[in-house]
């Protein structure tokens, strides 16, 4: 019951309601939390897609922002945004 409270508070927080329940508890089980193989699945297979859709998305806002960039200038920029400190600061605003 305590899941499904927190669960409706980040629902409400986002503005969002999960339909997949099952896919919504995967997301938040981080792999350090599991105490046996069986056990729920964790998180880290939907971190490799998500860290994938998300350089995707900044690489391609950053070529539409700055055509005439380099490959260089881009990938400082690129990761300058993408590097964990900056996730986690967009993170904890949201």
């Amino acid at each position: 019951m305590a899941r499904a409270r927190s669960t409706k508070g980040l629902e409400s927080a986002l503005g969002y309601t999960f339909q997949d329940r099952a896919t919504l508890e995967r997301a938040l089980t981080h792999a350090s939390t599991r105490t046996e193989r069986d056990g729920p699945q964790d998180n880290e297979r939907l971190e490799f897609l998500g860290d994938r859709v998300l350089g995707l998305t900044i690489a391609e806002l950053l070529v539409e922002l700055d055509p005439s960039a380099s490959e260089g200038v881009l990938a400082k920029r690129f990761n300058r945004l993408v590097r964990r400190e900056t996730c986690a600061k967009v993170g904890r605003s949201l």
